[in-house]
Formats: structure tokens, C-alpha cells, sequence
């Protein structure tokens, strides 16, 4: 059936649906891993060999295992030996996986196309699902054959995860022909650019590409526009457009004119076998017209009227990670990345926060979900909130709720989280002393809403879904307990594959971000993943979520994404193993905004865009050095009511933002733990059990790939020689008060390890300031001891501690940690 999905949008796909009784023939070879692992590979063998394992209860009798706990970043692959495909056909793939451990962030099984000489052509299929509970899973994903493609790889994938690293099963994969596909055309119409006052310059821009893997023939594209202006393109006879090269037909036209809110662009395509299509867009008209101005100076801001409420995600880390050389931060980027208008602020000012506010408003944004860090008391990354929009003076006229980041951002957090009844009643006690009450927290039929990172966490923590629902239900009475009618949980899912968040007791499914879906990569001197193609992928995305949605009865809110760019994060030196999404101009970001209405559910009426300001991806809407007010006029121009047109904004002078920048000493290579944990001091001492998740726990630190805490010790898959544990930061134990350590370990291979430490007056590490500690002849456990304070080097305000094994990799076990 053909369906134009959205009446204005300038990204419009027209699909013929194909249904296919062909297939059931698995086109793979060994899917079910009965002959071991003949048939398949992987490029990280030396890492994490793979294994197949018996299983019993399962959909074969054996199993892949795929253990990510042993890689220090990304994911573990296994992919099957290629296949032969035909171009134009339809193929499904398709398996099963059970969890063994971890949060379950991101698994996939899909596959790879290949040209006659090997190339990729593409992927499908990637990052699909989630590892859900203790039970066998199953994915499946369909796709066309694209034009020029001989062969396809399957792969099996798991990512590592937050916190808790992953290791899964799979088996039972199967790659099967289903048929052939019928022709489907999609289409892009776009403004590519409008002039600014007094110009009326609109550049708008059609692009066609067949998605089927069929040749197409184009035998006119005419252009229908205001005041009678019409273009026609006449390709050459015989024209094909292919699915999978980036080849495709694109008409340009420059318009001069005065654009009516009310007008039109309209393209039509003669396709062969197809018949007439057409798509249409409305002129963007909107563009600020921006005065210097002093924050009190400003009138109320306009707010333009939208038919939902508009929400964006806030990052309150405006300077990003930086840490020095391994991770630059934003701040060491000058010029070589886009820079917020505000320039490097200080994130918890309340005039950072009014600026923040005013423009939000002013575009249509009336609730920001701030991204909040908690984990069993103890709080990093807040004064964001807490300091700056909270204390703002416009801050009663913007909705807000809380985003419970509960992932592990380094350097900053002291324990492992913990998500039993106890701690989760703790976290509802701290957001509704000190949020829930307020006035503008947002609510769903009065109910506080709190928004979940990671919610497999949380089931995976807890057993099955259905426990989880009966700790969520305890909450909510907890909630009603503190004079709120409930709680309304939603919960974030990043990946097409959605599996039953109602029956683990959550509200409602939204997105932080798909980012790059299926679009393979361009590898040049950056890894870049064209928008325009993100976009495609989107569209899709939130069809599959919003059934999804309905289908567990529950309601889906939208989210759209304003692009990538993480070289900040990178830095120069290492910009190749940076990615980016060339093409995320305000005009191409428009087209992502216009998908939004259609998926907005009716009774809840929100949506969201990803995100505000997180400058260290390079996800941003707040006005830049780059495109000025551009991501916000699409928004009105795109989204409001009555908000369409040439508007009033401002900016502050460059004296007002010098005022709001970040001190010096917020400019450090690693602020955080020193800003936020100083009030966590143990002057006197320090002992770490590792009983539970409620111990202090040691880190991953250098060549180790994974640290976890079980059966009262801290374990870890050391990766090299020299690997670290550390532990948290900001300790601040005074050296004179402390002359013993004494520690449990328990090592395969190594007979020593070092104790070395750092103080808060120099923070960088010494090879001065250690000690060797050696285990008795032969041995490989026992305890290891040192008088510290015959140590001359052991003096000041101890800063933090690392424990370091010299030899090769092992699994290593540390008890009982005392410094007194």
C-alpha cells in the first residue's frame, strides 16, 4: 500500500509494502553452533576468545558465548562466513540470546552487504535490542538487497555496557530468503537555506533514491511553486537510481521571492512502474533578528503556541569530560569545533540559566529533562540545576523534570550502583524533598515524572520484569506516602528492538538517541555518517517504537536528535577515531523536527529533542558561533502555531559573557570529583570490605577491562601489564593521621603489586610515591602489608590510590582494604 506519512514534510518516504510467503530455508551455515565455531570468526580473539557452550532450555542445544566483561571499550563481534545474495531481494535475519550478566545495554544480530570485489555497501540491522532478564530472547530484522550486492555476513554482537558489563548467548541464527521486493521510491525535500532580512534567498532541494534494489527510471521531476515558478529536470534516457552507493538524482532551485506563510513547494516525479509522485513542503520563512541586549533590559519572552509540549534533554556539563591529554574537553578545541554563543560557562550560574531559559521559551521548548546524577546518596554533576536554572529568575515559567543518568561516568562516582528497594526508596525520598514539590516539575495526571537512562539496569538487578514492577509499585506508594498522587516512570530505549517495559512497570517509552542507526560510515579522516541518512533511519525508528508502544498500552514520546561531533572528546591528535554527522545543518535538522507530530501521542501531548547543550558530542541546540538561532528557527518554523515569520531575540554583550565564564580552577584537568566530594573526607582513615554494592569500589583503571565486585572481593580481568585499579577521588586522608596498610589479594601469575598515591597539592602521579609490596615465595594469595609512616613520601592530604599489577593478564582478587 502507498502511504505518505506526513502531508508537509520535507522527508517523506513512499513504500510499497512486499508480503512474501517464500523463505524458511536458513541460507547460513552452523547457526545453531553444532559444529563448534567452524563458520565463524572474530577479530578480537586475542581479547576474548569466543566460545560455544552447552545450553539446556534453549532453542538449540548449544550456544555461542560472548563474554564483553574483557574488553576495556566497545563491542565483542562474531561474524559468520559470507553468503550469496541476489540484488532486489528481500532477506530476514534472525536469533536468540539469553543475558548472563551485565546491565544488557545494546546486543545485535544483523548483517553486512558486499559488492563483487568486497566493498561494503551497508548494514542492517545494528544495535537492535537490549539483553532483557534471565530468559532465551528473540530478534528479527528484514531488508533489501541492494543494488550491486553479491554477499552478506551475519553478525552477533554484544556491547560492554554501563557498570556491570555484559556476556550473553546466542544460537539458533538463521538468514533466509524471502522474496522478491517490489519497487519503492524514497524522497527527501528540503530548504536548503534561506536568506536574512531583506534578502528572501530559499534554496530548496529534492533528492530520489530507490530503496528497493530495483532499477527506477525518472523520466521528469517538475517543480510546482509559488507565483507560477516551475523547473523541469529531463534526465538522460535510462537514469538508475541505486539503493546502498549514495547515487541518486537531485534538482536544486534558487528561489528570489517573498515567501507567504501559507506557500507551498511542491515536486512531482514521473517514475516508471510507480507512476506520478509527488511531495510537498511549506517555505521556512523564520529567522531571528538578534539585538545586543542586558539581561534586565528584556521584555517577557514571545513564546510561540505549539500543539504538544516541547521538551529537550540538558546536559549539565557544559566544558564536558575534559581531563587533560587522553580527553581534551571543549574548552581545548578552540577553533576547531562549534563554541555556544554563552562561550565556556560556568553551568552553575543563574545568568547562564536565564539566557538558557529565555531562548527556550522564545522557540517553543517549555520543559527541559535535566540529566541528574545520583547513586546511593551521593551526588556529581548537579549544580547545574541545583545552582544555576533553579536560582534563575525565570525558572517558575519553564517545566523541568529529572533524567536519572544512572550510568558511571569516570572519576566521579564512589560506588557501584545500586538498585534494591532500599536505595531506590532513598533516591524517591532526595527528588521529592527536594524537586517533586516544586510548582513547574512536570507531572502526567499529577504524578511526578521521572525519566530512566538505563532501565534494563534496574530489571536486570532485580531478576525478572515482573519483580521489578513490584519494587517500581512500592515506589509509587512511597510517592503517594510523600503526598504525591504516584509516580510516573518513563523509561529511555535507544534501539529498534523494545522489549516489555510495561510489565516491568513502567509508564511510557521515549529515546535519548538511535544515534547513527543503520547508516554505514564513510571513513576519511574522521568517521562521518551522513544526516541526511540519519534521518531516513529515524523516521523509521519511531514508527517501530510507537508500536512498540502500543502494543505493551502504553504511551511513546518522540524524540528527534540534532546531530553528532565528539571530536572534543578526542582531541586533535586522535581526530580519526572521532565521529561526526556531516550535514546536521539547521535545514537538515528541520526535516527530523517535522517527523515529530505524527508520533506525538494525543492524550500525553509531549515530545523531546536531544539535546540542549551537550557540547561534547556536539548534539546542541543552544545558539552557536556557527549557525546563530538556526536549530531554534527551525523549531518555531517548523513546529509553532503561530510562530512562523522574522521574530526578535537577543544575545548578551561580550562584557555580560565574560562574566558568566567558568573559573580557572573549573577549568582543570579533572574538576569534578575535587567540586563535588570534598565534603566526603576520611581524615582518619579508610576501610573498604567490598560486602555489597553499598562498599566503597575500586575502578577500572589502565589496561583493565573489567572490575566488579562479588563475594566480598573486588575482582577484575587485568588486559596487559601495569593495570590499575584506582580508587574514587577526593579521598582527602591526612597522611600524619595514617602509618598502616594492610590488603587481601589473590593473583594467578603475579607475585607483587604497587601501592601508589597521590596528594591534593600534587595530584599527578609519582613514581616517588609508592611502595612494593610482595607476596611470600611461591605463594599467589595472602595479605599484603606496609608501614606507611616510615615513608618519607607519605606526607600531606591524600588525594587518591592506585593498586598496580606489572605482569601479563590474569583475573585478579583484592579482599579487605584498611589504611589506619
Amino acid at each position: 500500500m502507498l502511504k505518505q506519512l506526513h502531508k508537509y514534510s520535507s522527508y517523506a518516504i513512499f513504500l510499497l509494502t512486499v508480503h512474501s510467503a517464500v523463505g524458511g530455508t536458513n541460507l547460513l551455515y552452523n547457526g545453531d553452533f553444532k559444529e563448534g565455531l567452524s563458520g565463524w570468526h572474530s577479530d578480537m580473539v586475542e581479547a576474548s576468545p569466543l566460545a560455544v557452550v552447552p545450553v539446556s532450555g534453549g532453542p538449540a542445544a548449544q550456544a555461542l558465548s560472548i563474554d564483553a566483561r574483557r574488553i576495556a571499550y566497545g563491542e565483542r563481534t562474531a561474524v559468520a562466513s559470507a553468503v550469496p545474495v541476489v540484488e532486489g531481494m528481500t532477506y530476514r535475519g534472525s536469533g536468540w540470546m539469553k543475558r548472563l550478566s551485565g546491565s544488557g545495554y545494546r546486543s545485535r544480530v544483523g548483517w553486512v552487504w558486499y559488492d563483487d570485489e568486497g566493498a561494503v555497501l551497508g548494514l542492517e540491522n545494528i544495535w537492535n535490542d537490549v539483553l532483557w532478564g534471565n530468559e532465551w530472547e528473540q530478534t528479527s530484522w528484514q531488508a533489501v538487497a541492494p543494488h550491486g550486492a553479491v554477499s552478506a555476513a551475519v553478525t552477533v554482537g554484544l556491547e560492554m555496557g554501563y557498570g556491570e558489563k555484559n556476556a550473553a548467548l546466542f544460537t539458533d541464527i538463521v538468514f533466509e530468503k524471502m522474496g522478491a521486493a517490489e519497487p519503492a521510491l524514497l524522497a527527501d525535500l528540503y530548504l536548503e537555506r534561506i536568506g536574512g532580512p531583506g534578502e528572501d534567498v530559499a534554496s530548496v532541494s529534492l533528492r530520489l533514491t530507490n530503496i528497493s534494489g530495483e532499477p527506477l527510471q525518472i523520466s521528469s521531476i517538475k517543480w510546482e511553486l509559488p507565483k507560477s515558478i516551475a523547473w523541469t529536470v529531463e534526465p538522460d534516457t535510462g537514469l538508475l537510481l541505486q539503493v546502498g552507493t549514495s547515487k541518486s538524482i537531485e534538482g536544486r532551485l534558487r528561489l528570489v521571492a517573498s515567501p507567504d506563510p501559507e506557500d507551498i513547494v511542491k515536486a512531482v516525479a514521473e517514475v516508471e512502474g510507480l507512476g506520478s509522485q509527488s511531495w510537498q513542503t511549506p517555505l521556512n520563512i523564520t529567522w531571528a533578528e538578534v539585538s545586543t541586549r542586558s539581561f534586565s533590559e528584556l521584555a517577557a519572552p514571545n513564546v510561540p503556541t505549539m500543539p504538544f509540549k516541547l521538551g529537550a534533554y540538558y546536559f549539565p556539563v557544559m566544558i564536558d569530560w575534559g581531563d587533560g591529554d587522553r580527553r581534551p574537553g571543549v574548552r581545548a578545541l578552540e577553533p576547531e569545533v562549534n563554541r555556544p554563543l554563552l562561550g565556556h560557562y560556568d553551568e552553575s550560574s543563574p545568568e547562564v540559566a536565564d539566557w538558557h531559559i529565555y531562548w527556550a521559551l522564545q522557540h517553543g521548548i517549555s520543559w527541559f529533562s535535566v540529566d541528574w546524577y545520583w547513586n546511593q546518596g551521593e551526588e556529581f554533576l548537579n549544580e547545574a540545576l541545583d545552582e544555576g536554572l533553579m536560582k534563575s529568575s525565570l525558572f517558575d515559567q519553564i517545566e523541568f523534570c529529572i533524567n536519572w543518568c544512572n550510568q558511571e561516568p569516570s572519576g566521579t562516582n564512589f560506588r557501584d550502583y545500586d538498585y534494591s528497594l532500599p536505595t531506590l526508596l532513598e533516591l524517591l525520598d532526595t527528588l521529592s524533598d527536594r524537586y517533586f514539590s516544586r510548582d513547574n516539575y512536570l507531572r502526567v495526571d499529577g504524578k511526578p515524572v521521572l525519566m530512566i537512562f538505563l532501565p534494563t539496569a534496574i530489571v536486570n538487578a532485580n531478576g525478572e520484569p515482573e519483580d521489578t514492577k513490584l519494587i517500581l509499585d512500592r515506589i509509587r506508594e512511597k510517592a503517594r506516602e510523600l503526598g504525591h498522587p504516584g509516580l510516573f516512570l518513563i523509561a529511555i530505549h535507544n534501539t529498534p528492538g523494545v522489549p516489555d517495559y510495561a510489565t516491568a512497570g513502567f509508564d511510557a517509552l521515549t529515546s535519548y538517541s538511535f544515534l547513527f542507526g543503520g547508516v554505514y560510515p564513510d571513513i576519511g579522516d574522521r568517521v562521518a555518517f551522513p544526516f541526511e541518512k540519519v534521518v531516513r533511519d529515524y523516521k523509521e525508528y519511531f514508527g517501530l517504537l510507537e508500536n512498540k508502544a502500543k502494543e505493551m498500552d502504553i504511551p511513546y514520546i518522540p524524540t528527534a536528535w540534532s546531530g553528532w561531533d565528539d571530536l572534543a572528546r578526542w582531541g586533535s591528535e586522535r581526530a580519526a577515531q572521532s565521529s561526526y554527522t556531516p550535514g546536521n545543518t539547521p535545514e537538515r535538522v528541520r526535516g527530523m523536527l517535522e517527523s515529530l507530530p505524527e508520533y506525538v501521542d494525543p492524550e500525553l501531548n509531549l515530545a523531546l529533542i536531544e539535546a540542549w547543550n551537550e557540547w561534547g558530542e556536539g548534539t546542541t541546540l543552544e545558539p552557536d558561533t556557527k549557525y546563530g538561532f538556526g536549530y531554534l528557527s527551525a523549531i518555531r518554523d517548523v513546529l509553532s502555531i503561530d510562530g512562523r515569520g522574522p521574530y526578535e531575540t537577543a544575545r548578551p554583550s561580550e562584557f555580560d559573557i565574560d562574566a558568566m565564564q567558568a573559573a580557572p580552577e573549573v577549568l582543570t584537568s579533572t574538576p569534578y570529583a575535587k567540586r563535588y566530594n570534598k565534603q566526603r573526607i576520611w581524615k582518619n582513615g579508610l576501610m573498604i570490605d567490598f560486602e555489597s554494592r553499598r562498599s566503597l569500589s575500586m575502578k577500572a583503571g589502565q589496561n583493565i577491562a573489567y572490575a566488579w565486585i562479588e563475594n566480598g572481593s573486588q575482582n577484575a580481568f587485568t588486559s596487559g601489564p601495569k593495570a590499575t585499579l584506582d580508587s574514587p577521588e577526593a579521598l582527602f586522608i591526612e597522611a600524619d593521621a595514617v602509618s598502616n596498610f594492610a590488603m587481601d589479594v589473590s593473583m594467578k601469575k603475579a607475585t607483587q603489586v604497587i601501592l601508589r598515591w597521590n596528594t591534593e597539592s600534587n595530584q599527578k602521579w609519582d613514581n616517588n610515591r609508592q611502595i612494593v609490596l610482595r607476596l611470600k615465595a611461591g605463594e599467589t594469595q595472602g595479605e599484603l602489608s606496609a608501614d606507611l609512616s616510615s615513608l618519607p613520601e607519605w606526607v600531606g592530604t591524600i588525594y587518591q590510590f592506585k593498586i598496580i599489577f606489572n605482569k601479563d593478564p590474569e583475573e585478579v582478587q583484592i579482599g579487605e582494604i584498611i589504611f589506619n
